[in-house]
Order: C-alpha cells, then structure tokens, then sequence
C-alpha cells in the first residue's frame, strides 16, 4: 500500500491483471468446473478481490479521515479513483484496437470449442421442456467428428464434418443427428 494516489490505482490495475490472465489461461487447462470446488474458489476469488481493492482504495482515505483530515482523504480518495478510471478507459480502448479474433496462442478456437459453444445452433434437433444442449464428449479430427450431447431430456449423438482456416475461420459443413 502506497500514500500515493496514483500507485494505488496502479495496483488495483495489476491486480486486475494478474486475476484476469490466471482466470482465462487458466481456464484453458483446466478441466471441466463439475465440482463444488469452482463455486468456492470463485467465491473466495471475489472475497479476496474485495478485500484487496477495499484495501488499496479507502484504507489511507479513512486513516486521513480519522486523523482529521477530511479534505485530503476525500482528494486522496478521487485522485485514486479518477487514475483507475483512466485506466478502466485505457483498457476498454485497447478492446477496440485490439479485437479478439485469434486465441492467445494465435490459433483459431479450437474445434472442440467451437462446436461446444454453438451446439444449439448447430443441432437440428431442438432442446425440449426450455432446455438448453450443452456437449458431454466431443472427438473431432482431420475434419470430422462426434459429438455427444443433450438438455437434460434427451441425449443425442451427432457426426459432423468442419473445415478451419485462418482467413475463413472454423466452418461445420455438416451436422448429422444418428437415429
């Protein structure tokens, strides 16, 4: 913790950075989140986040403010939040500049990605009861594929084939439901 301002939004910002970056990467490696354990490691995650920016942004306010120094706590407190305000701006700008069209490893989405994220669309089967489909196994190689999935109704199985290019992106050419 810092008495400066600007350091303290700067902070907040690494600290951003860093969840953000463990948050993605991280989900990339690993598995499938059917354990209570995601639910209790992002609920700790916001605990420590809160912990953590309380910290940095009212911590050396409130001493201020305890001290009897109003008026510098309530500029201490503005200086801190106007700095991470224009780094919130930097960041958002650099979503425009930057748009995601690629994975971080410069690949496009994986097969198995894609066909997990779209399969309602891809299915010419429709979910019954308000359903939603969501892919229980999926193998995809060399252009084709099997997909296993279903709503909590019903389960279906489908082949597919798919072409991937970078100037093209991923394209499913075809989506079979076996009978």
């Amino acid at each position: 913790m810092s008495t400066n301002p600007y350091v303290n939004a700067l902070l907040a910002a690494a600290y951003i950075v860093v969840v953000a970056f463990a948050m993605y990467f991280g989900s990339q490696n690993a598995g499938e989140a059917d354990s209570v354990l995601a639910p209790i490691a992002m609920l700790s995650l916001l605990v420590l986040s809160v912990a953590v920016m309380g910290y940095l942004f009212f911590f050396q306010p409130v001493q201020m403010f305890m001290a009897g120094r109003t008026a510098e706590a309530s500029v201490f407190f503005l200086k801190t939040v106007g700095a991470f305000a224009l780094i919130t701006f930097v960041f958002l700008a650099l979503l425009y500049v930057y748009p995601k069209s690629e994975t971080p490893s410069g690949k496009l989405m994986n097969i198995e990605s894609y066909v997990s994220q779209n399969i309602s669309g891809l299915s010419p089967e429709k979910a019954v009861l308000g359903g939603t489909f969501y892919v229980t196994e999926i193998q995809a190689k060399d252009g084709k594929g099997v997909v296993y999935y279903e709503d909590g109704h019903i389960d279906l199985v489908a082949d597919f084939t798919y072409t991937a290019s970078k100037m093209q992106g991923t394209d499913i050419t075809s989506f079979t439901v076996r009978r």
